[in-house]
């Protein structure tokens, strides 16, 4: 028995060149009730939130939740994949919260192999009553919040990361359009 195959091998879709990949963020804005994180927050119109399986939302930007489809259905992916995510976390007793707020972003190795917090912390309070730490890397690939409102067991995770430059002020943004579900 032998096979062959009719013709050549289709070529994957290059995912990093998408179409309409600049389409500009709607000035319009929708909100959209994430129940399960105990939360609604402000989106552009145009913007999707997409449910992973860790319970997170990431939000996307259509160009990059169509590259998402794109590797989803056999497309190679490329750089510039930008995202927003929304998630509740446990704290962790053995750290303080700046510790935590801190461990989120990542660690590095030292030369005898000790692992190292990657991130810097800055105190942030919200004014409808959020609190927690803002952190990021020094090589600004990513940016988070870590906190929570009073009373609450679980914490509040806001994060902004991408192969290429996040600054500080997208959480802090993103950050100002979240509220506590009434």
């Amino acid at each position: 028995m032998s096979l062959s195959w009719p013709g050549q091998a289709a070529q994957p879709q290059n995912c990093a060149v998408l179409e309409g990949a600049s389409e500009p963020a709607s000035q319009t804005l929708r909100t959209v009730k994430l129940r399960s994180l105990g939360v609604e927050v402000d989106i552009p119109q145009n913007y999707r939130a997409m449910l992973r399986q860790n319970g997170a939302v990431t939000l996307l930007h259509p160009a990059d939740f169509a590259r998402i489809q794109c590797i989803v259905q056999g497309g190679q992916g490329g750089g510039g994949l930008y995202s927003e995510t929304i998630a509740r976390v446990p704290r962790d007793s053995t750290k303080t919260l700046e510790e935590q707020a801190i461990a989120s972003v990542g660690y590095q190795f030292n030369a005898a192999g000790k692992k190292i917090p990657l991130g810097q912390a800055i105190e942030h309070n919200h004014p409808n009553g959020l609190s927690g730490y803002l952190t990021f890397t020094p090589v600004g690939y990513s940016a988070a919040f870590l906190g929570a409102w009073p009373r609450e067991v679980k914490l509040l995770q806001v994060s902004a990361s991408c192969d290429c430059e996040v600054d500080l002020s997208a959480v802090k943004d993103l950050l100002s359009r979240i509220r506590p579900l009434p």
